[in-house]
């Protein structure tokens, strides 16, 4: 976030002989579980980058705070005791592209949405129209088959509609098997029914080392107006660098049973709990924050891999189908005359301007795919 003189302690030029006075830090408020900071708040990577250099400073009271950090953007008391000018991390109604079921209906509403994504079905809601067009997909794809006429391979992956880390995710073959193993799972928890997403399998991944891999894609919007119908005042900026993330067994087209060679993020493939909540190490000497990220690459370092395996300019096509997939992924963003439809998710009208001068960013992570002809897939988008 950016910084106003006002904030800061100004200095005296050096050449008059006066000693240059510290920066007194901005405050911050975090507004997240323990289980998204993990057992000791303090040591999480968001309070290690926002505390370094004594850029920041935490607070408890919410109204001296320069900066709001939330899981989700604050209402009641919360937003009505942060001070004018804050820095907010989130716009309301963005969980139309943070949460999977919703994104993969407002991809259905963009021009480039069938292009960017795989084919996916909303489950319980879509379960006829999913088993319909995988016997439809089963029949005209021959390779599909084995001697036996028995489908092989993945052709599924399934997962909760909200919610990450890959818990809860299956891989199937068939739409009969992923809707089974849904019912399955609601089952035990008092008759409910929760939503699911069945996103089709990118069989031909890129891999790496002999692994399959995703990329881990930052966004920033820095702007979104849904009164704005022709999206002018929509704006977001991609990262030069994000993350390559390994699976962590060796690629297996034919296994379907291990997660463990179809998920590549971070804490499915270190089999770790999120900044190590809910270890009985948590505050010992032998724990890593960091574990999660040393068995990534950089962009830098995939552009060296693409460009020196596979030829120059390679690496170029990957990185213009990242741009395209974060632009259809803002530009699925509803607008103010989609409130109320099919999909769209309620909450989002205050997304505007409200007059009180908040300054409203989000930090979006993408999840995207490359297949081995290099065309880049959007699977989902995260909020920080």
């Amino acid at each position: 976030p950016g910084v106003e003189r006002s904030d800061e302690t100004t200095s005296t030029s050096g050449r008059d002989g006066a000693v240059d006075e510290p920066r007194v830090p901005l405050r911050y408020f975090t507004h997240k579980s323990r289980a998204q900071l993990g057992a000791d708040p303090g040591r999480s990577l968001l309070a290690r980058v926002l505390e370094r250099d004594g850029v920041f400073e935490p607070t408890r009271d919410v109204s001296r705070c320069r900066l709001f950090w939330g899981c989700a953007y604050p209402t009641g008391q919360l937003l009505a005791n942060l001070p004018p000018d804050a820095f907010v991390n989130h716009f309301p109604g963005t969980t139309a592209i943070t949460h999977k079921h919703t994104l993969a209906m407002m991809l259905r509403r963009h021009p480039e949405g069938d292009a960017v994504a795989p084919r996916t079905f909303v489950l319980p809601a879509e379960a006829n129209s999913f088993a319909a067009f995988d016997d439809e997909a089963f029949d005209d794809d021959d390779d599909d088959d084995d001697a036996n006429g028995i489908k092989r391979g993945a052709g599924w992956i399934v997962k909760r509609a909200v919610g990450g880390e890959g818990r809860d995710t299956v891989v199937t073959r068939t739409a009969r098997e992923a809707l089974e193993r849904t019912r399955r799972a609601d089952g035990g928890v008092d008759g409910r029914t929760d939503t699911w997403v069945a996103q089709r399998y990118v069989r031909d991944p890129l891999t790496l080392l002999g692994r399959k891999v995703d990329l881990r894609a930052y966004v920033l919007l820095t702007r979104w107006d849904p009164g704005d119908d022709d999206g002018a005042r929509t704006r977001g900026y991609v990262h030069r660098d994000g993350l390559v993330r390994f699976a962590a067994a060796p690629w297996d087209p034919a296994d379907v049973s291990s997660l463990a060679v179809h998920l590549t993020n971070n804490a499915a493939a270190t089999a770790r709990i999120h900044e190590g909540a809910g270890h009985t190490s948590d505050t010992s000497d032998t724990w890593d924050p960091d574990a999660h990220f040393k068995r990534n690459w950089s962009f830098e370092t995939l552009a060296s891999e693409l460009d020196a395996t596979l030829g120059a300019g390679s690496y170029e096509r990957v990185w213009e189908g990242v741009r395209r997939c974060a632009s259809a992924a803002l530009g699925s963003l509803p607008r103010r005359g989609d409130w109320g439809a099919q999909g769209v998710p309620s909450g989002a009208e205050g997304a505007g301007d409200d007059g009180r001068g908040l300054r409203r960013f989000e930090l979006l992570g993408l999840d995207l795919l490359v297949d081995s002809r290099l065309r880049v897939w959007l699977l989902e988008g995260n909020s920080s």
